[in-house]
């Protein structure tokens, strides 16, 4: 496993590989790169099912041309509008743009071409040369902006999993101390009441309730045992004979005794649910944390997966990842012949 600091420079040589060619692709660099050919081989207007188009507004051209992978087809108002924003379709004429927003079916077709090198074929329909460059330069800068979108989707994953791997790693030491300092809390509480050995949290539960069934009697008992005091010692302030006040005397004497034997029962019972309670509440924390331990080293484990998927795929981007290329960086206009 890459440590933190070797994971920051990976990370560091990758974003750097990622830049250079990211710098050397902005939008306005495909204009210059394209080669514009001018062919007076006549084309006819295909809609996307290849059969002759129709419209009112006919195009008198058509730029032409290879391209590696694109995920755009001109084929929705969105497109369309991704098209004319660019710094070329700015400049795109009035007709040119109504023909796009009313003709999305047969502005523009595309085919999968193996033979080209799993090429994509793309002919763009347009209402004048200087449309057609345009619409081409306009298009590739869409596929290049949408790629670069993509590429700066992956650069925030490895920027967010680089950040959240080490609060993982905090937040493990952070329960990892607490384990100990609770374990250690347990063992000594352990340790200090010999008689609490529960085997479990549900044996340790079953004693609270048991304990709840004699505690509840004897509180009641203890009641009973306080109001014959407080009787006996209503009737003492009363009574002047002696054989009388010498007989309450024995009787106050027993029940203090019984109400001592019971207090000190319940007193037992009491303490002992406490413990109870207690090994019942520290298992069950020590529980808690060790099932957030678990899920944090899942949880970390899992992002330096991700992380380790996303340093590869960064290092080693495929082609959507990267600007789109026009074969031979070649574009040919053709003259269109349109129906009547």
């Amino acid at each position: 496993m890459i440590n933190s600091k070797k994971r920051q420079l990976v990370s560091v040589l990758i974003l750097a590989c990622i830049c250079i060619p990211a710098l050397a692709t902005e939008p306005n660099e495909a204009k210059t790169k394209l080669k514009f050919e001018i062919s007076v081989l006549r084309q006819q207007w295909l809609d996307r099912k290849k059969q002759l188009a129709r419209g009112l507004i006919k195009p008198t051209h058509a730029a032409e041309f290879y391209i590696n992978h694109t995920d755009i087809a001109i084929s929705n108002q969105r497109e369309i509008k991704m098209i004319l924003e660019t710094s070329s379709g700015q400049s795109i004429s009035d007709r040119q743009q109504e023909f796009l927003k009313t003709s999305t079916t047969s502005c523009a077709i595309f085919s999968y071409d193996k033979a080209m090198k799993d090429h994509y074929h793309v002919r763009l329909y347009a209402l004048s040369e200087d449309d057609a460059r345009k619409m081409t330069e306009a298009f590739v800068e869409v596929a290049t902006n949408k790629t670069k979108a993509r590429m700066e989707l992956w650069k925030d994953d490895l920027a967010k999993l680089q950040e959240k791997i080490p609060q993982l790693q905090k937040q493990i030491s952070e329960t990892e101390e607490k384990l100990k300092i609770v374990r250690a809390s347990f063992e000594k509480f352990k340790k200090s009441t010999p008689s609490v050995q529960y085997a479990s949290i549900k044996e340790a539960q079953q004693a609270i309730s048991e304990y709840s069934k004699i505690i509840d009697p004897l509180t009641i008992e203890l009641e009973g045992i306080g109001a014959k005091i407080r009787t006996i010692q209503e009737y003492q302030e009363k009574i002047t004979s002696q054989d009388t006040l010498v007989k309450l005397e024995q009787m106050l004497i027993e029940q203090n005794v019984e109400l001592a034997g019971v207090s000190a029962k319940r007193d037992f019972a009491d303490s002992a649910r406490i413990r109870a309670r207690y090994f019942v509440e520290k298992k069950t924390e020590l529980r808690n944390l060790e099932e957030d331990k678990g899920t944090l080293y899942n949880q970390r484990r899992n992002h330096q997966r991700e992380l380790q998927h996303v340093e590869e795929r960064l290092a080693n981007p495929t082609p959507e990842m990267l600007p789109p290329k026009v074969y031979q960086n070649k574009v040919t206009i053709y003259p269109v012949l349109v129906e009547e």
